[in-house]
């Protein structure tokens, strides 16, 4: 409140029929207000509340208020007022804002916390800024003295076995595989603006949670894409330390991923409504067994993906196990991923880096990407529904592998087989060299054509996943385009 901020936690004990307040901390002229203080609470009762704060103050600007910390403090006893800790920095080395934290607890003094971090002191709300590093706000674009900011963000994750101590006992590790967000991340929430500099694309899907054996669960948002389109990411924990007491992770050889390569297991198709998939005949065709891929050791713009199918991929066997009559047309199978790239009008990218895929489509009649054959493009999650892939193709690729025949998918070819697809990265803009991140296997049901009407950035078909495999990541030897 003003330049005195404090922190509250309303606590009822009749069912939420009368609340009282208790003050948790004061915080002087250090702002709070940073997209969201947070509460959790371990098995034993005791209390974790979590925020990110502002660590210098100047009168007249938000965005004067510089660096923001990720903070937390802890009670054992039920969270009453003077019964809570002092206030624990776990981003206090200089030079990297923090914000959005988010904790879950599991056996006493066992906690997790996600969080979004910077490679930049700036305040977060900061759209531009003079040659001095002080904020402009009077600037709009990038000019004299209105140096845009490019802060570079990404995710990371901590955990501590030890958070009932008043020490920095959280060891943190950054979990996103490429950054997330590009430039200031507004945390005024509807009274932000919409510019490229600063805003709230990422709005605030951002959490962590455990299973029953104590292993994390983040999803987060993502907009480093050249449309920026906000999209949801997700990461599992593998192995390492519970939450939870006595209990093990343990589910690396469930997620086996070796020299650019992942296997899949068997059986695990869906239909087009999510549903275990009751069509036997043509499952194997949807069945992602294993995928690889390879970049050409004289020209690494040219990259080879193996995809191991049960059966032969037809649009006969996806319009099948679609199992939505009168619906699905035919369908895709390939990879999407994640890669440093340049804007490309052409391509509907007015921004750099994006995410990318490289498929073999079956969907008979589609005159805008014609099939059957390999392609390449964008992919986004901009659809009438907003929740499938939608594909733009930009060039043909090359087809091989023991599911075909003469150059084509053979449907009687021996089970299971191979697809290979090649495709030329330069074409997309991709930069050579680039890591390729998070390179996900997936088999596709496609509804309807890839024509995309006058006026309009998607194309009328979309789609609905049949299977999915583990990402990988295929390091490269260039920089992040900013």
């Amino acid at each position: 409140m003003g330049t005195n901020f404090q922190l509250y936690l309303a606590i009822s004990d009749d069912f939420g029929n009368t609340w009282t307040r208790h003050k948790v901390k004061d915080l002087g002229p250090h702002n709070p207000a940073n997209i969201f203080p947070q509460l959790t609470i371990d098995t034993a009762g005791n209390l974790y509340f979590t925020w990110a704060q502002a660590q210098t103050f100047v009168p007249g600007s938000s965005a004067s208020e510089g660096e923001t910390d990720v903070f937390y403090a802890f009670s054992t006893g039920g969270g009453i007022e003077g019964t809570w800790s002092p206030a624990i920095n776990l981003t206090k080395e200089t030079g990297d804002s923090a914000v959005f934290p988010w904790m879950v607890a599991g056996s006493p003094g066992q906690v997790d916390i996600v969080y979004y971090k910077s490679n930049s002191g700036l305040n977060p709300n900061i759209a531009f800024y003079d040659n001095s590093g002080n904020p402009n706000d009077s600037c709009t674009a990038a000019g004299p003295n209105c140096n845009p900011n490019t802060t570079v963000w990404n995710v990371y994750f901590g955990q501590s076995q030890n958070a009932l101590n008043t020490g920095p006992n959280f060891k943190s590790v950054q979990i996103s595989d490429h950054p997330i967000h590009i430039g200031g991340i507004c945390t005024n929430g509807t009274g932000c603006q919409s510019g490229d500099q600063s805003n709230r694309n990422l709005l605030d899907f951002f959490t962590v949670d455990v299973d029953h054996v104590g292993a994390a669960y983040v999803t987060w948002a993502d907009d480093n894409n050249g449309r920026h389109d906000t999209r949801q990411f997700f990461s599992r924990q593998l192995s390492g330390a519970s939450i939870f007491k006595a209990q093990n992770i343990a589910a690396m050889n469930s997620y086996p991923i070796t020299d650019h390569a992942v296997t899949d297991q068997a059986g695990d198709v869906f239909d087009a409504e999510g549903l275990a998939e009751p069509v036997a005949a043509c499952a194997p065709s949807m069945d992602i067994r294993a995928v690889n891929a390879t970049r050409n050791s004289s020209n690494t713009n040219m990259m080879t993906v193996t995809m191991t199918l049960g059966a032969a991929p037809t649009a006969a066997n996806a319009i099948l196990c679609a199992n939505v009559p009168g619906s699905a047309t035919g369908g895709l199978w390939g990879v999407e991923f994640w890669a440093a790239a340049v804007p490309n009008a052409a391509q509907d990218r007015q921004f750099p880096n994006n995410n990318f895929y490289i498929a073999y489509r079956d969907n008979p009649g589609d005159v805008t990407a014609p099939t059957p054959g390999v392609e390449a493009g964008s992919v986004s999650g901009l659809s009438p529904s907003l929740t499938h892939f939608e594909f733009e193709r930009f060039e043909a690729g090359t087809l091989g592998g023991t599911c075909t025949s003469s150059g084509m998918v053979n449907p009687f070819a021996p089970t299971p087989c191979t697809i290979t697809m090649t495709a030329d990265l330069s074409v997309l803009g991709i930069k050579s060299g680039s890591i390729l991140a998070a390179i996900s296997g997936f088999s596709v049901y496609y509804f309807g054509s890839a024509t995309e009407p006058p006026g309009f950035r998607v194309p009328l078909g979309n789609s609905n996943l049949a299977d999915a495999a583990t990402p990988f990541d295929f390091n490269g030897t260039g920089t992040i385009i900013k």
